[in-house]
């Protein structure tokens, strides 16, 4: 039977009672080819540890070389004590990952989706680096769960969680959310107090940027007092509008021509338009009827006063001008004094308040209601009170 060869290696396996002349020569070739495998200059080497139970030392481990035959590094150890596995390098898994008991990345967490169908209940996410890109999902009651996160968190899309979800505490020292819901009421992100803007001119206002929610405050224009000697009635404050909600203005205080010397309305019945999550309306307050009795000197009736004060005081000198109401308080102006009747003061105009849901650079016109003149002081202007939420 001639001489036959291994599968793998081709190692010559001579005929028996033949090569008696050229056996060794085979047997040197063999153990040439086994020991260019085995040497360092193969891919790989398996080292078992040491066989002391008492070792601390010792593990199992893999390494592996270059085609120079120097080695680069152990991509798979395992600890003889306590079995766990250190794995340097990058994993793939095509398939799922059951795991019993924590996830403790320490370094950047990334393009990672976590899919929990079933309850998760006491467990804990904890990164040291930056998480970016990661997709938690939640089927079922999320509770309990503890992410930290001591890098910088970006959370790009929704974070939605059908089940049960129990927040203790959110803290955001550095997290950039583009939607965070909770309850149905939008959540700011973390780290950036409100701002504040005082609008007292016409115009258009342009929402800052990350702003996502305004609380807005506005009245309307206060009426203007009622004269006098000069029976020259004060004329109603205009309408504060912003956008499509208007504040409207007081009404001008009455004049003596006709015994008519009663106090301005205070305005009201506005427009809510439909573009706020919440509005809240209040009618401003009547001007004071002017006096009225005869061959006495009679004091003007007082404008009405606005949230913030300033309403314009009537006076008691005959056929002196009642006093105009402070800029921007949207009250009502003083009524004019005469010997025997006085005009009554302006009305002030009706307060606003609401919060809509905005996006940086959105613009929307303002318009500040004036405040009325007339035969006694002139009413205070509109204006509006915006708190910026970020």
């Amino acid at each position: 039977m001639p001489d036959t060869v291994t599968p793998k290696l081709a190692l010559v396996k001579p005929e028996i009672g033949a090569s008696s002349n050229s056996w060794g020569n085979k047997l040197n070739s063999n153990m040439d080819k086994l020991d260019n495998v085995l040497s360092n200059t193969a891919q790989w080497t398996l080292t078992l540890g040491d066989g002391n139970p008492a070792s601390i030392a010792g593990p199992f481990f893999i390494t592996r070389y270059n085609n120079a035959g120097i080695a680069q590094d152990n991509p798979i150890s395992i600890n003889r004590q306590t079995g766990d596995i250190i794995i340097p390098n990058n994993v793939t898994i095509a398939k799922d990952i059951t795991v019993t008991g924590k996830i403790k990345p320490t370094g950047a967490l990334e393009g990672t989706t976590m899919v929990m169908t079933g309850a998760v209940s006491a467990a804990s996410f904890a990164a040291s680096g930056n998480v970016s890109g990661v997709n938690i999902q939640a089927s079922a009651t999320l509770s309990g769960v503890s992410l930290a996160v001591t890098g910088a968190a970006t959370i790009g899309g929704t974070l939605g969680v059908t089940g049960t979800t129990t927040l203790g505490a959110v803290n955001a020292g550095a997290a950039a959310v583009s939607s965070l819901t909770v309850g149905g009421v939008p959540v700011t992100g973390g780290g950036t107090l409100p701002t504040r803007r005082v609008i007292s001119a016409s115009g258009n206002y342009t929402v800052p940027a990350s702003c996502r929610r305004i609380f807005c405050r506005m009245i309307g224009g206060g009426g203007g007092g009622g004269g006098g000697s000069s029976d020259v009635f004060g004329n109603a404050g205009s309408s504060t509008v912003f956008h499509d909600i208007s504040a409207v203005g007081g009404g001008g205080g009455g004049a003596v021509s006709t015994n008519s010397n009663g106090g301005g309305d205070g305005g009201t019945g506005g427009s809510n338009g439909g573009t706020a999550i919440y509005i809240h309306r209040m009618n401003g307050n009547g001007g004071a009827a002017g006096g009225q009795l005869l061959n006495l000197r009679q004091g003007g009736g007082a404008g009405g006063a606005g949230p913030w004060g300033g309403a314009g005081k009537g006076v008691q000198q005959g056929g002196v001008v009642g006093q105009s109401a402070t800029a921007n308080s949207g009250a009502g102006g003083g009524g004019t004094s005469n010997v025997t009747s006085s005009g009554g003061g302006g009305g002030a105009g009706e307060y606003v308040e609401f919060q809509m849901n905005v996006s940086g650079g959105q613009v929307y016109t303002v318009t500040i209601g004036n405040g009325g003149t007339g035969g006694g002081g002139t009413g205070g202007s509109g204006v509006v009170l915006i708190e910026e939420l970020y």
